[in-house]
């Protein structure tokens, strides 16, 4: 199955995920702030990275910036896992890389179900799916503004 990092600062968090992905087959990593899963992925990249973006000192958005910068983006998937769900946060988001989203609270199902879609889909096909989503996300900022003038 996959190599799989998962990034959150809560231990909760990391422990269920942890257990529920070690119970569907992957070997899972686990790294409690952004520094720590940027050292693991350089030493060894995960197939996907299930990050959090709320997080001390180096959140997600840093990660997901940095992950670009030093080239880690080209060979691993994100998924975010996030509480953050104002459009504005997905759009950043998106623009820094990442390849999909499932908000908090999720169940378990959704997540099994969100990362199994990520890890079918190739590099290319998610490069696609994030320029749409930065185009839909891009119309309805528009349409935001449009309506703000009635």
């Amino acid at each position: 199955m996959a190599r799989i990092l998962v990034v959150d600062d809560n231990d909760d968090v990391r422990q269920l995920v942890k257990s529920v992905l070690v119970e569907e087959g992957h070997n899972v990593q686990l790294a409690a702030n952004g520094e720590t899963a940027l050292t693991t992925m350089k030493n060894n990249p995960p197939d996907v990275v299930i990050l959090d973006i709320m997080m001390p000192d180096v959140d997600g958005y840093t990660v997901l910036k940095r992950m670009t910068e030093e080239g880690l983006k080209k060979r691993t998937k994100v998924l975010v896992l996030t509480a953050k769900i104002a459009e504005a946060d997905w759009l950043r988001g998106y623009r820094l890389g990442a390849d999909q989203y499932l908000t908090k609270p999720f169940t378990m199902d959704e997540l099994i179900r969100t990362l199994n879609d990520v890890l079918r889909m190739t590099i290319d096909q998610l490069r696609k799916r994030r320029a749409e989503e930065l185009e839909k996300a891009r119309l309805l900022s528009r349409l935001e503004s449009s309506f703000g003038d009635f």
